[in-house]
């Protein structure tokens, strides 16, 4: 494990990894698809109780949460070719 980690062939990948791992921990993105589902009930009932009649919330808590996941899985395959 201690050459996998800190030999000098796997320095690079080894860094990588914990960068990746420090941002991903640290930016909060975690946050936005552990709560989307009560973000977006929450938008829509603002947007449904707006009493000067404004337009209606333009997707559904579902959808809002569809289309998370597939941006984040997207955002995932991308990086994967990049890295």
């Amino acid at each position: 494990m201690k050459t996998a980690i800190f030999g000098r062939k796997y320095w690079r990948a080894a860094l990588t990894c914990f960068i990746i791992n420090f941002f991903n921990q640290y930016t909060g993105v975690g946050v936005i698809f552990i709560y989307a589902g009560s973000l977006l009930k929450q938008f829509e009932k603002e947007a449904e109780s707006n009493e000067e009649g404004g337009t209606e919330f333009p997707i559904t808590p579902l959808q809002g949460s569809i289309m998370l996941g597939f941006i984040g899985t997207s955002g995932t395959i991308v990086s994967y070719f990049l890295i």
